[in-house]
Formats: structure tokens, sequence, C-alpha cells
């Protein structure tokens, strides 16, 4: 099986990806809603209000849940797929990272996730920079993820990159199992290849230093900005 997970800041468009996924067939899992499932009939918003406005009690909750959800991930982890995708907002910002094979990081603008947090939670200004402003800059999980998509050009080109970014997961499942084929001495994936997503037309593979990682770029551009501090 191949654990990927799906992450990205607030508002960068994770869901679209996601839904992406879902309709070519593969199985996708929300920790988000695990965590909804877990907590029950809360207000989210009045929690998010409490939450991001208290470190302690923001803590609290996260050492509550986090446990749980990991379970669930687990349990989902001893299922019959080749490949699974499993969305995670707060991958790096946790431990969850070690859990997976592979990491796509789903990019945007600052200011288009601004006002799509704003118009899509009825924030203000004010309470959307503030979540935005509880994450990781951007740009520092960019460099820890094995896949970049960058969502701020239209769903066209969205599509065409989870598309290619299907295409090189299987390619990299084939590899797993040519080498688990020859013997455990050639089994471990840590050194195949990783590629990185970014936007050619048409894409074009480039070799990047560093790591010794190859990576593949399919992204339409890079954000203007990724960390965001107003």
């Amino acid at each position: 099986m191949l654990k990927v997970a799906i992450t990205g800041n607030i508002a960068s468009g994770k869901s679209e990806v996601e839904k992406i996924l879902i309709s070519k067939g593969y199985p996708v899992f929300d920790t988000d809603k695990m965590a909804h499932e877990i907590l029950g009939n809360v207000d989210r918003k009045k929690l998010g209000d409490e939450v991001f406005r208290n470190p302690q009690k923001k803590k609290e909750l996260e050492e509550y849940i986090h446990p749980k959800i990991k379970q669930m991930v687990k349990e989902i982890f001893e299922q019959n797929y080749d490949i699974v995708f499993i969305s995670v907002p707060l991958l790096f910002e946790t431990d969850f990272y070690k859990l997976f094979d592979r990491i796509i990081f789903v990019a945007c603008d600052d200011d288009i996730r601004l006002e799509r947090l704003m118009k899509r939670n009825n924030f203000t200004k004010e309470e959307a920079v503030l979540r935005m402003n509880a994450q990781s800059p951007q740009d520092e999980k960019i460099t820890k993820s094995d896949y970049v998509i960058y969502n701020d050009s239209g769903i066209e080109n969205l599509q065409r990159q989870v598309l290619i970014l299907i295409g090189e997961l299987h390619r990299l499942v084939h590899l797993r199992h040519s080498r688990a084929a020859l013997g455990p001495l050639v089994a471990d994936d840590q050194h195949i290849p990783r590629l990185h997503l970014h936007g050619a037309y048409p894409a074009q593979r480039i070799l990047l230093g560093g790591v010794g990682a190859h990576r593949l770029d399919v992204c339409a551009r890079q954000p203007r900005r990724t960390g965001l501090r107003r």
C-alpha cells in the first residue's frame, strides 16, 4: 500500500484535490471529518474562536483528539488498498507526517486564500488572518513535501496537475512492486526518485539538487507570498 498524505494551509483548496481523486475512484479520507466525529455536535466556529485565541486550550484539544485520529488512520492502513489518500491539514505541525510514504502539498497565493476564507466561513479579515497565521508558512512545508500542486489558476489546471500526479503515483507503485519481487535488499523505496509537481505546458522533467531527489514540476506557478503576517 502506498500511503499518501494531502496537506496544505487553510483555504488552499485541499478539498478540490480530494474531490478530483474521489471522482477517479480513489479512496480518500479526511482527518477533519474524523475530528468532527470525535467531538460530536459542537459549535465549530465558537470552538475555533476559543482555541485560536488561547494556545493552552488549543494544546489541550489537540492532545485529546490527535491520538484518536492517529488510531483511525492506522486502521485505514490495515485495509487492502494499492494507493490511499488521507487529508491532514496539520501534517507538519504534528508528527502525522511520519505515517506516510509520500506527501502532497496544495499551495495557493495568500491573497486568494484570505479571500476564500473570508467568503467561505463568513470571517472578518482579522478572524481569517488569525487562522492563517496559526499555521507554519507554506514555503517551509513545500521543501518538506514530495509533490506540490498550485491551486490558484482554475479548476482545469488543477485537474491536469492531479491527473499527472496520479500517473506518477502509479509509476511509484509499479517500481515498489518490481523491487519487492527482487527481494528485501532492494525493496526499500526510500531510494526511488521522488517527484515534484510544477507547471509547464506540457509537463517537464526537471532534475533538482539536494538529497539526491529527482523532481517533476507540473504546477502552474508559485504563490507570490507564502507567509502571511498582517
